[in-house]
């Protein structure tokens, strides 16, 4: 009799020790860190002496960022020469003319050819490992040479900026763009910017901006309209400065298609009642720009 109270004690103390152990809590598998996707955009000018002229070249980046990291880059550049009373006639930026820019002979390809190797080599790289890539010279390292000869100081300095005004958006698997509009006038232009992340025909984010040039203008940093802020000139305004009224006309793009931003500006180059409420100032070089992303 006791054998069979000791055998029924050890199969109850089994058994309570195997369902102990099944109900124990499993161990917590540990969720993937969520990646931080951010848009930036941002423009670098300089103004240099060439051939007894200044030229201006507008630097714009367009970025995307994973966490840190590039994971997309678009870049192009406008270099204008403004003569005294002369208009210019050839409006095309570097990056637009293609080949007819005029390095097809050079080594390593004519300048699209080349921009796009370095382009290469920003993706996957943060902005301190793409400032690695520029000699003091304003050249590349080797690593770069070895598909871009041309300076990159301004392409540098354009991603640079991009990065610092980067915020985040819904921006994973967009594609960016950057595209210019240029006003030329009697021995000046303004040259409008539009760089953008586009997804399903529609623009998630858009910075618009605009670099003023003349032809007597100072050699070194051109600063934009947006870059000059509240020294712009139009802090008095009822809307504000300029690059606060192209952030409310920036906001009115997210989400709308190229012809539903066209369709904001009235036939007098303004804005409509919509754009109204937060920006007077003209806006076809804005639209003009953000048209060609197309």
């Amino acid at each position: 009799m006791k054998k069979i109270i000791s055998i029924l004690l050890g199969v109850i103390l089994t058994c309570t020790l195997l369902a102990f152990v099944g109900c124990k809590t499993p161990t917590p598998t540990p969720e993937e860190p969520t990646a931080t996707y951010k848009f930036g955009a941002g423009v670098y000018n300089l103004a240099e002496e060439k051939r007894g002229a200044i030229e201006v070249a507008s630097n714009a980046a367009a970025v995307i960022l994973e966490d840190d990291k590039i994971i997309a880059v678009e870049l192009d550049t406008a270099a204008y020469t403004n003569k005294d009373g002369e208009t210019l006639t050839d409006l095309r930026t570097k990056g637009e003319k293609k080949d007819d820019y005029g390095m097809a002979t050079a080594a390593k390809g004519n300048w699209y050819v080349q921009v796009e190797f370095f382009k290469g080599l920003v993706i996957g790289k943060t902005i301190d490992e793409v400032k690695a890539l520029m000699a003091s010279d304003g050249y590349g390292t080797d690593v770069v040479k070895a598909g871009c000869t041309i300076l990159i100081d301004g392409f540098v300095g354009a991603i640079e900026n991009a990065v610092k005004n980067a915020v985040e958006a819904d921006v994973k698997g967009a594609n960016i763009k950057v595209a210019t509009f240029v006003e030329a006038k009697a021995g000046a232009s303004d040259v409008y910017f539009a760089m953008a992340a586009l997804k399903d025909g529609k623009i998630i984010i858009n910075e618009s901006d605009c670099v003023q040039t003349k032809f007597n203008t100072a050699v070194g940093e051109v600063l934009s309209k947006r870059q000059k802020g509240d020294n712009y000139g139009m802090a008095s305004a009822p809307k504000g400065d300029w690059y606060k009224q192209a952030d409310f006309f920036d906001g009115l793009c997210a989400g709308k298609t190229i012809a539903e931003v066209e369709a904001l500006m009235a036939t007098d180059g303004y804005g409509t009642d919509v754009v109204k409420a937060g920006c007077t100032i003209g806006i076809t070089g804005m639209v003009g720009a953000i048209a060609k992303l197309a």
